[in-house]
This record gives structure tokens, C-alpha cells and sequence, in this order.
């Protein structure tokens, strides 16, 4: 029998997986939809921001609930050293991405009709810098509880994005 953290972790998990297969669905309309402009802020950047504050939410209820799980996920030995790993493991995914993506011919229509694999790519790396932010604020307040961790990573994860959206 599952734990209710297990339980929580588990609805989470599909959760997720209904709003990509939903999402997926109703890419064509969604992006039809959010073309327009909301308070002179573009539809394309109101999306990706809702998308990602939701996929950092996930993330970091998540590592929550395996916290309170376990007690000791944020105390390993580990997590001192995650920071130079996940670096060597995003930048090694990155070229794996670029090389995929100049080596194989990709159809125009490819962000409405394999949104998903959109969907996982991003997932995949915003799951890699959130676990990099978790892996540093670990690293460098040592004094913080695993809670208090666990929600600074959120905040300082949506305002690394939203500070890179508004720079670029």
C-alpha cells in the first residue's frame, strides 16, 4: 500500500500527464487563442509562463511531498555535489538536443502535431534547473530546514525565468 505522500506524489505524476494529453488536443486552438495580445504582453509569453509556473509547481510538490516522506531526501551527502553534476548533465543534454535538431529533418507543423514531445523536452529541462536551484541553495544555506529550501526553490526558479524572459 502506497504512503499518502506516495499517493499525493502518484496524482501528481498524472496530473501531468492529463493536461500534456490535454494540451496535445487543443494545441491548434490554444495557440489560436493566446495569439492575441493581453495588456500589450504577447499571448506566446503569457502561456509559456503559466506552462512553466505549472511545471515548476509540479516540481516542487513533488520534492515536497518526498520530503515529508522521507525526512532526509534534502540531507544526502549528494546534494553538495549536485550542483557541478547537473551542470555537466544539462550541458551534455543540451548538445545531445542541438545535434538531434541539426541532424534530423523536422516537419514545419511540429509544435502543434508532437506538442507532447515538446512538452517532455521542456519538462526535462526545467526539471534539470530546478533540481540545480534545489542543489544550490542546499549547497549554500546549510543553516535553512529542507522545507525552507524546498519553497525558495520555487520563488527563485520562477524569477530566474521570468527574469531571462524579460531580458531576451
Amino acid at each position: 500500500m502506497l504512503s499518502k505522500w506516495s499517493t499525493l506524489q502518484l496524482g501528481i505524476l498524472l496530473f501531468m500527464l492529463a493536461v500534456f494529453f490535454t494540451l496535445s488536443q487543443v494545441a491548434e486552438r490554444l495557440q489560436q487563442l493566446l495569439h492575441s495580445d493581453i495588456l500589450f504582453i504577447p499571448g506566446s509569453i503569457i502561456s509559456s509562463l503559466l506552462f512553466f509556473i505549472f511545471l515548476i509547481g509540479c516540481f516542487y510538490l513533488l520534492t515536497f511531498f518526498q520530503e515529508k516522506k522521507t525526512g532526509t531526501f534534502l540531507s544526502h551527502k549528494l546534494w553538495k555535489k549536485m550542483p557541478l553534476i547537473l551542470v555537466g548533465v544539462f550541458t551534455l543534454s543540451a548538445i545531445v538536443l542541438m545535434a538531434v535538431f541539426t541532424t534530423v529533418s523536422i516537419p514545419v507543423n511540429f509544435g502543434i502535431e508532437y506538442r507532447w514531445v515538446l512538452d517532455l523536452m521542456l519538462s526535462y529541462f526545467l526539471l534539470l534547473f530546478y533540481l540545480l536551484v534545489v542543489s544550490v541553495l542546499i549547497r549554500f544555506q546549510d543553516e535553512a530546514s529542507s522545507e525552507t529550501i524546498i519553497h525558495r526553490s520555487f520563488f527563485v526558479t520562477i524569477a530566474a525565468y521570468l527574469f531571462f524572459v524579460f531580458l531576451f
